[in-house]
């Protein structure tokens, strides 16, 4: 199945550094605080971010993983630009 998905992709695998693993991981965190969702797991490799969370108000999980992943790329844009003009 990973093959199929990786031939059909339009853009080459992104690969994360630790550094981004630790920006994505904490965005995550601090999303589901804010937002009173439960982060029971979250794991990243160089190339994935995996993340179990359950919410008890009525949202589509859809809505969920896209506020998620909006503040991830946010996180991930800001506190990197920000490093490169260290």
């Amino acid at each position: 199945m990973a093959q199929s998905y990786n031939r059909l992709a339009k853009d080459p695998a992104v690969v994360f550094t630790k550094q981004m693993q630790e920006i994505l991981i904490a965005a995550a965190r601090d999303k589901c605080a804010a937002k009173n969702w439960r982060l029971h797991a979250i794991a990243t490799d160089n190339t994935r971010v995996h993340m179990i969370i359950s919410w008890r108000t009525f949202m589509e999980w859809n809505q969920v993983i896209n506020r998620i992943k909006n503040i991830m790329s946010y996180r991930l844009g800001k506190e990197l630009k920000n490093a490169v003009r260290q």
